[in-house]
C-alpha cells in the first residue's frame, strides 16, 4: 500500500523486494531491485547481495 501511495520510497521497495525473496520469487525480487537501482543505489546493492547469499 504505501508503494502505490508514495512510489518512490526506497525502503518500501527494498523491503519488499526482501520478502519476495524469502517467498522464493525472484522474478519480483529482482523489479523491485531494477527499481531501487534508480531510486536508492546502494539499497539496490544491498539488495543484490541479500538475494546472492539467500
Amino acid at each position: 500500500k504505501l508503494i502505490e501511495l508514495k512510489p518512490e520510497h526506497q525502503k518500501a521497495h527494498y523491503g519488499l523486494g526482501l520478502t519476495y525473496m524469502l517467498m522464493d520469487d525472484y522474478h519480483l525480487a529482482l523489479q523491485e531491485y531494477n527499481i531501487l537501482k534508480t531510486l536508492a543505489p546502494d539499497l539496490a546493492n544491498e539488495l543484490f547481495n541479500q538475494m546472492e547469499n539467500n
